[in-house]
């Protein structure tokens, strides 16, 4: 839900920035950059967050952070645009790569080993399946009703997301279980290691 309605915003932000907010390369370029250092600075801080809050709370505000800070986009007017759209970039950037870093790891840890190429390809089918579909969905709208109204619909959309794992058993999840599988994989291979040493 996330990916389809953030690829309808993606779809004519450019757009969106030139022709409505009168934004200029510069502005444009900013926007992109600073919204990209949230992805960093939430890389470096993700690990250190699962020590004050638990993993699932973690997975659910991050969810929070990126579904509802796309409504930002809509309060960018002139002269202040520039302002709302690095820190709606931010939000997106930085949710995401915390409740991506968490809901992976805590996805694969549930997971045998034999089975995560399955998994994975199954995912990525599912969440990333759906970008085309939000693009064209998005340039449509832009094309029929206008550059803003396509926003609208993209952000307000996203903004529902999180509530999948808001109303899930995933908020109650206090850490990353360590799986069995895993550790039985890493003695077996350290014991071939061991044996071909020999």
């Amino acid at each position: 839900m996330s990916n389809l309605f953030s690829n309808m915003v993606g779809a004519v932000m450019v757009l969106y920035a030139v022709e409505v907010l009168a934004m200029n390369p510069f502005l444009i370029g900013a926007m992109f950059a600073l919204g990209s250092v949230g992805s960093l600075l939430a890389a470096v801080i993700a690990p250190r967050l699962s020590i004050f809050l638990r993993v699932g709370w973690l997975i659910v505000l991050s969810a929070a952070v990126f579904s509802l800070g796309g409504l930002l986009f809509l309060l960018a007017t002139s002269p202040s645009s520039g302002v709302f759209m690095i820190l709606g970039f931010f939000s997106w950037a930085a949710g995401g790569v915390v409740y991506n870093i968490n809901q992976v790891s805590y996805r694969q840890a549930l997971v045998p080993v034999r089975l995560q190429g399955r998994l994975n390809a199954t995912i990525r089918f599912i969440v990333w399946g759906v970008m085309p579909v939000g693009s064209l969905t998005g340039g449509a709208i832009g094309q029929a009703f206008g550059l803003y109204p396509a926003i609208a619909v993209g952000v307000v959309g996203g903004a529902f997301s999180f509530l999948w794992v808001l109303f899930s058993p995933v908020r109650n999840v206090q850490s990353i279980p360590t799986s069995p599988e895993v550790g039985v994989v890493r003695e077996r291979g350290n014991q071939t290691a061991e044996e071909m040493s020999r």
